[in-house]
């Protein structure tokens, strides 16, 4: 009797290892009496590990439970399983260093499903939820273990302390630097870019500009050679040749003012994630870098938003749940400042465009009160996400995005007679909408649909008058119509990452120029250009202890040639000690569709770049060559990062933006090769104080053998970049003072003039001989900018903060060109003209403010 007392009880437990708890409850079933009902779907998503007893699910089921959300109730023989009601819970503690007790400021603080918040200057938290018991908390530090609690733990009537430990199996993990630079700037764990976190990095460190485009330019082997927003030099690709992506739409025309900051609120950003080298094959054809900028794709539990100004627009955004965990809705816009005050930064905005230009020209006359002149510019962006998860394993998503401006500028002659006046009006729209749709099959699988409709125009109006009659009238228009359908599948199991998919994409090009005059033949020029291409994409990913890979391929077949373009990429990372990781990619990138300059004496602007597919020229498509290698060393808060890289490029053409100060009036086709090293050194010195350096050299160079028999330096060729960052922080004060150093640019001096007597017209006309292009170097560049940012709790509104942040962009007031250009200059009773020239410069000292309250 004994034995068979021993054997039954034994039969009665059983051990369960993360078995869901779906498992658990059928074995109870099948032990008791009792029918259990409950949800199968959250029961499943649930695990368990450990030894019941199955004869007694009255005691037993309150111990699975525990660590959960769900209780239950006793009806007879039914045992009713059902989650709790979420409380509210005032959470609070001081997050400090084990060791030496030192408060940790800036650690995170997450809780499941819901909004976090950071320790302040004496490492202590506070937050309101609403929330369940058992919802994990997670505190984390960057080189610190993470902390596990639950909502009732910390739920309590005092705040207790929370000790930090070193993770020492920081480098057992995946190969991913976690303090990459900055808190909110890291790399990314496959195909190594970067991933900005931008409200991180904007809530925890004092940012020159809240500028997104300009943000990512801290980064080595990323510049603007303009100090524009849009106008990224990525390892020497020009501007054209990156594809800025806002939630996964392309973006043709990303900035206002003419690409001096770019067209989208920094505040309704959640992550950046940049490429410099290659990229996931799932991305569309480029030759440059990818620039990834993504929105908020969690549900919360609460609203969140700010509202502000800043010396050149104001802005606001709202993310708010709709409907508890199913609906969400997020909006953002922003208008310009430039009706009500024109203000420094627009002046100085507006004088760097425009410098040499007719707007520049008039200047003295207006001033003199001999013309009369106006201009306007106004520009608008917005956007919203709506999510929408019916079950928690689909996600429906509808994007939508749209940026304007509209630039004037008007000029006639007081007391005219004839009452002339000229009009120039330059407006341009970007507007795109998305639907997504995602779907979780299984643990391993999930799915996603999406479709993209994105269009870009751009018109150019020059109109002139007399006595209210024509007398001139030019129009430029260039059109995009970007349609793109794809589908993709992932598989994940351990430590592979497998995604695969079909993407097919159309591109409609429209270009289109109009001149009349009174006294000449009207000339029209139209171009319609499309391509629709059939893009199939695999990426595997795979990493063990030491060991990262991430290989793949896009094979294009483009339609209207009846060819395929094959993209293989692959990019690997190998930890050789604690210390030290080395890393390598290489791939094969294509672009179909790129800008070419327009060249029209009259406009604002000597050249103005449009858009051309480019489907009948297939010697123009651009191939990129790309390899890099380099290695990774952390210690004792040193962070040194090194890349020497290589790209090479076949499909340029002198009527490229690249090309755009070069003295090259004729079509050619050529290639780049752009060779060089980056160096990122940081050093975190306390908690209050951190510096990092970017240096990059590089050399790159351009054949085109209609132009010279060997290769020049590139317009955009630096060789030497550093940049010297430092952020300070005491309390709600942060400070910021940037360095930034390059070599010369290079460009072209005439050798001479040459002339050529014209015998049928009877007249000698003159040429400057350009005989080595880009041989000369200008001056070199220095820009120093300062910056304050002061934020602070305002108690009387809960969880909310203001936020003023005041720049001095160029605080030496620097003069720094960017461009010297030659031409002939005729005098009065002189035969033969002289070369003269003129230089184009930057920003002169430009303060910056912003503020604006968050919650």
């Amino acid at each position: 009797m004994l034995l068979g007392s021993i054997a039954g009880a034994q039969s009665s437990n059983k051990e369960f290892r993360k078995a869901s708890l779906y498992q658990v409850f059928i074995e109870f079933e099948e032990h008791s009496e009792y029918v259990l009902n409950f949800d199968p779907s959250v029961a499943k998503k649930i695990e368990y590990t450990g030894v019941v007893d199955l004869s007694k699910p009255n005691s037993e089921i309150a111990k699975v439970l525990s660590s959960t959300n769900l209780d239950f109730t006793i009806d007879g023989n039914s045992l009713i399983i059902f989650p709790l009601a979420p409380k509210e819970y005032y959470l609070c503690g001081y997050i400090k260093e084990a060791n030496s007790k030192e408060s940790l400021i800036g650690a995170n603080i997450t809780v499941e499903d819901h909004s976090g918040t950071q320790s302040n200057e004496d490492g202590y938290f506070e937050l309101s939820i609403t929330a369940q018991k058992n919802d994990r908390i997670t505190i984390s530090y960057i080189g610190y273990a993470d902390q596990i609690f639950r909502v009732k733990d910390l739920a309590a009537d005092h705040c207790i302390d929370i000790n930090m430990t070193i993770d020492m199996d920081l480098w057992q993990e995946e190969i991913v630097i976690k303090g990459y630079i900055l808190d909110g700037i890291k790399e990314s764990t496959n195909y190594y870019g970067q991933e900005l976190n931008f409200q991180r990095l904007s809530k925890n460190h004092a940012t020159v500009e809240h500028d997104i485009l300009k943000t990512i330019q801290l980064l080595p082997g990323i510049n603007s050679i303009d100090e524009s927003a849009s106008n990224l030099q990525i390892r020497g690709a020009a501007g054209d040749q990156n594809l800025i992506l806002w939630e996964g739409i392309t973006i043709y025309q990303p900035s206002h003012i003419f690409g001096m900051i770019t067209a989208i609120n920094p505040f309704s950003i959640s992550q950046i994630e940049v490429h410099k080298g290659i990229w996931s094959p799932e991305y569309d054809n480029r030759v440059g870098g990818i620039v990834d900028i993504s929105l908020n794709n969690k549900l919360k539990d609460k609203t969140s938003g700010s509202i502000g100004f800043s010396l050149t627009e104001a802005h606001f955004n709202i993310e708010a749940p709709v409907v508890t965990d199913k609906l969400q809705l997020a909006i953002s816009a922003r208008s310009s400042m430039s009706a009500l005050y024109n203000s420094p930064p627009l002046n100085n905005y507006s004088a760097r465009v425009f410098q040499f230009s007719k707007i520049d020209d008039n200047s003295v006359a207006v001033r003199d009160g001999e013309i009369n002149s106006n201009q306007d510019l106004d520009f608008s962006d917005v956007s919203s996400k709506l999510i929408y998860r019916p079950i928690d394993a689909v996600t429906l998503d509808f994007n939508y995005y749209r940026n304007n401006q509209d630039f004037t500028y008007q000029y006639s002659f007081p007391n005219d007679p004839l009452n002339y006046e000229s009009t120039d009006n330059i407006k341009s729209k970007s507007e795109a909408f998305k639907a997504h749709l995602s779907w979780d099959i299984n643990y391993h699988f999930s799915s996603s649909f999406s479709f993209i409709n994105s269009t870009y125009q751009n018109d150019y109006d020059i109109l002139k008058e007399e006595e209210g009659l024509i007398i001139s009238n030019s129009k430029q228009n260039n059109e995009i119509l970007d349609q793109n359908l794809s589908y993709s599948m992932d598989y994940e199991y351990e430590n592979i990452d497998l995604n695969w998919g079909y993407e097919h994409n159309s591109k409609d090009v429209k270009y289109s120029t109009f001149r009349e005059h009174i006294d000449d033949p009207t000339f029209e020029d139209r171009s319609t250009e499309e391509g629709t291409f059939h893009n199939l994409f695999l990426s595997a990913n795979w990493s063990i202890k030491d060991f990262s890979l991430s290989s793949g391929l896009r094979s294009t077949y483009y339609s209207d040639r009846s060819k395929w373009y094959h993209s293989p990429r692959m990019s690997l990372q190998y930890r050789l000690n604690d210390l030290l990781k080395i890393k390598a990619e290489a791939g094969i990138l294509y672009q179909f569709i790129s800008q070419i300059q327009q060249f029209n004496p009259e406009s604002l602007t000597n050249e103005y770049p449009i858009w051309t597919l480019h489907s009948n020229e297939p010697n123009l498509t651009q191939k990129s060559f790309k390899l890099s290698t380099g290695i990774n060393y952390s210690n004792d808060g040193w962070l040194i990062d090194a890349t020497l890289y290589k790209n090479e490029t076949q499909g340029l053409n002198t009527y490229s933006p690249l090309f755009n100060q070069a003295p090259i009036d004729f079509f050619s086709i050529g290639n780049a090769e752009a060779i060089g090293i980056e160096l990122l050194l940081k050093k975190s010195f306390n908690k209050n104080y951190n510096a990092w350096i970017n240096y990059s050299m590089a050399n790159n160079q351009l054949t085109f053998p209609d132009i010279s028999n060997s290769s020049f330096n590139a317009p955009n060729d630096i060789r030497h970049q550093l940049s010297l960052i430092n952020t300070y922080q005491y309390k709600n004060l942060r400070i910021a003072l940037n360095t930034n150093y390059h070599s010369g640019l290079a460009y072209s001096s005439p050798f001479g003039i040459i002339s050529e007597y014209d015998a049928v017209d009877d007249e000698t006309n003159y040429f400057l001989d350009y005989r080595i292009l880009n041989q000369n170097r200008l001056k070199d560049y220095l820009r120093l900018d300062l910056n304050i940012n002061y934020k602070v709790d305002l108690n009387r509104f809960k969880d909310s903060k203001l936020e003023l942040s005041l720049s001095l962009i160029n605080l030496l007031n620097q003069q720094n060109i960017f461009a010297q250009e030659h031409f002939l200059l005729f005098e009065e009773n002189v035969m033969t003209p002289q070369i003269a020239f003129i230089q184009k410069s930057l920003l002169p000292r430009t303060p910056l403010l912003i503020c604006r309250f968050y919650w």
